[in-house]
């Protein structure tokens, strides 16, 4: 059996260095390591940072953020003229920070949340900075939380999949129960490259990724982090540890302002709204026909192509012929407002997201 991992031993400090930051000495025995940064809904940092605060687990390490967050100059104009400013942050700071829990089995765990995507093209490089850390305490396994957008409607109960970096730890997943993850494009945001920064430093990756609205992403989805935290807690045996009621309250309030939201455009006439009240109306269709066991009916195409969508319109055409093309759509897709991604499906139906989310990475 491995032995404990010693901080306080000078040979195992000098392998830290900045931007590596130790705030407390610790002794851990064959850690296992939860991570998330942002993604689809803010889901999988939610999911950590809900159950390392369940589990009282203390921040021992951190990665300072200038090199990564902070931009080399920042300009600001006055009357034309252009002066060197100071960078000012909207809410938090970036922060990077590692924590521990000692589990009183086999392996402790260690929690790694990011709350912000670093500077382009810094992300790789801040995701090899963890797994410096998670190398020098002999992580032998890499937990990773996160959602992608599916055709699914905010009351519906999101599906949680499994995703592993090989057969044994898909195996262990499916003896859970759990549904593979289809295919999908996946984003390049931090959780990606610390999936691939760990898989690249010989560590272990096992992954659950929980179903999020499409119309909803730009807000943080409770609903899909509760479905989280809840099959995390069962594979890291916590169940008894983790009280869901905070999460449960949170999920039936953002339910209601959802649903507030959605009341509030029944008396518009804006074609946006009324696409999206249309759409709504087909994935509750869908959800009453499950109940019933019948058969569910696809969102179908019932508006026209309005002039901002038909460049849209025209990659949706070569990419259904040609999957090289999936990329190109998903990235301009990822340009539109969130209004107009759900006109765009509206417009051309439920079988535009499977395109992107069925087609692998070209």
């Amino acid at each position: 059996m491995s032995q404990p991992v010693d901080l306080t031993g000078r040979n195992v400090m000098k392998n830290f260095n900045p931007p590596i930051k130790i705030i407390q000495e610790v002794k851990l025995r064959r850690p296992h390591m939860l991570a998330a940064g942002p993604g689809t809904g803010n889901a999988g940092l939610l999911a950590v940072d809900y159950l390392r605060r369940g589990l009282l687990a203390e921040p021992f390490a951190e990665i300072e953020m200038d090199n990564f967050f902070t931009p080399p100059f920042v300009l600001r104009i006055e009357d034309g003229l252009i002066k060197l400013g100071d960078m000012e942050w909207e809410g938090d700071k970036p922060q990077n920070r590692f924590y521990y829990w000692r589990t009183g089995k086999t392996n402790d765990l260690i929690f790694f949340s990011g709350n912000a995507q670093p500077l382009p093209g810094k992300s790789s490089e801040l995701a090899f900075k963890v797994m410096e850390l998670a190398r020098g305490l002999r992580v032998e396994r890499m937990y990773i939380a996160g959602a992608f957008a599916t055709d699914i409607h905010h009351r519906d109960e999101p599906e949680v999949m499994g995703i592993a970096s090989n057969e044994r730890l898909l195996a262990y997943l499916r003896g859970l129960g759990l549904p593979m993850a289809p295919p999908v494009n996946v984003a390049f945001n931090l959780n990606v490259f610390l999936t691939g920064a760990a898989m690249r430093s010989g560590i272990d990756v096992l992954g659950l990724v929980a179903e999020a609205p499409v119309y909803a992403m730009e807000q943080a989805n409770v609903k899909a982090a509760r479905a989280l935290v809840r099959m995390f807690s069962r594979i890291l045996g916590v169940e008894d540890r983790v009280d869901l009621a905070d999460l449960d309250d949170a999920e039936r309030d953002q339910e209601k302002k959802m649903d507030a939201r959605i009341e509030e455009l029944r008396d518009s006439t804006d074609e946006k709204a009324r696409a999206l009240l249309e759409y709504l109306e087909v994935l509750e269709k869908r959800q009453r026909e499950r109940r019933a066991g019948a058969a569910p009916t696809p969102p179908k195409k019932a508006v026209p192509v309005p002039d901002s969508l038909k460049p849209i319109a025209e990659l949706y055409d070569k990419a259904r012929h040609n999957k090289a093309q999936v990329r190109r759509l998903t990235s301009e897709l990822n340009k539109l407002s969130n209004e107009d991604r759900m006109l765009a499906l509206k417009v051309f139906g439920s079988e535009l997201l499977d395109l992107i989310q069925k087609t692998g990475p070209n």
